[in-house]
């Protein structure tokens, strides 16, 4: 998938911890992402960025894959797949449900 502009959606399992005590309950939180990219390491920056606005550092993005590549091989969350639908070159980020730890 890409957009006008020839970036891709990328998806990626983000490991993440607060850097503030008010915005989570546990140590830290998994978080499935999808970003409109132009490269992996493009992605990564996307993710930190909305991620620290978010008041968390990203300790780790694993799994990461162009969306597309992914929907081949495996099932993907219905949620993700709406996310991914809305990314627009304003919204290039998008989260799903934090798995707390």
């Amino acid at each position: 998938m890409k957009d006008r502009e020839g970036a891709s959606v990328w998806i990626g399992l983000a490991h993440v911890i607060p850097t503030s005590r008010d915005v989570l309950e546990g140590e830290g939180a998994f978080v499935p992402a999808v970003g409109l990219a132009d490269t992996e390491q493009a992605f990564f920056d996307i993710v930190c960025e909305a991620m620290r606005l978010h008041k968390f550092a990203v300790v780790e993005l694993a799994d990461v894959e162009l969306l597309g590549e992914r929907r081949k091989h495996y099932s993907v969350e219905p949620q993700m797949i709406f996310l991914a639908s809305q990314l627009s070159p304003t919204k290039r980020v998008g989260f799903g449900a934090y798995e707390v730890y």
